[in-house]
């Protein structure tokens, strides 16, 4: 994951996130320490075996914070933060 992430407002985001396990490990998002959940908005996918992405077609201002996923199986779970800030295309 990079960190920071800089975008404009209206621009479309996508975080990502990597991670390797047997077995395959299941994936959470979080924004600023809450659980992101599908919506019309927000898209969260899983690519492959090892991959995992937020992707926010039109951010907002709102939209700017700390992006976590948490990559998890039964032997254990790792983390990873990007920072994002949104700039107003004003």
């Amino acid at each position: 994951m990079k960190n920071p992430v800089l975008v404009d407002e209206g621009s479309r985001l996508i975080v990502r996130c990597e991670a390797s396990g047997n077995p395959t490990p299941q994936y959470k998002w979080y924004k600023d320490g809450a659980e992101l959940k599908k919506s019309k908005e927000i898209k969260i996918s899983k690519n492959g075996r090892k991959t995992s992405k937020v992707q926010i077609s039109s951010v907002k201002l709102e939209d700017s914070g700390n992006y976590t996923c948490v990559a998890e199986n039964i032997l254990g779970k790792d983390n990873g933060t990007s920072t994002v800030h949104v700039q107003s295309s004003k």
